[in-house]
């Protein structure tokens, strides 16, 4: 997990990882009183990623930029974007 600011990243290496995720989630949401913006967030597989496992409700995506690199579902396609610029 990466959390700069409001911006919150998690890393899950499998589907079954998720149910243990969203208790967490639903932990700190009941504790602090702050919750996931389902609407800003993003999910992404990388590699062999199952993109129909629904993680949350939260709709998939090709890219991710997580402070200012940006972040694809092939190691080579975000070397690409993030150096390009460069």
């Amino acid at each position: 997990m990466l959390a700069y600011a409001d911006d919150v990243t998690i890393l899950l290496q499998s589907p079954s990882d998720i149910p243990q995720i969203q208790t967490i989630l639903d932990q700190y949401a009941a504790e602090s009183g702050a919750k996931i913006n389902i609407r800003k967030s993003k999910a992404m597989g990388v590699g062999r990623w199952d993109t129909t496992v629904n993680i949350m409700g939260i709709q998939y995506s090709e890219s991710v930029k997580i402070l200012g690199i940006q972040f694809t579902t092939t190691v080579r396609q975000s070397a690409l974007r993030s150096w390009s610029a460069v």
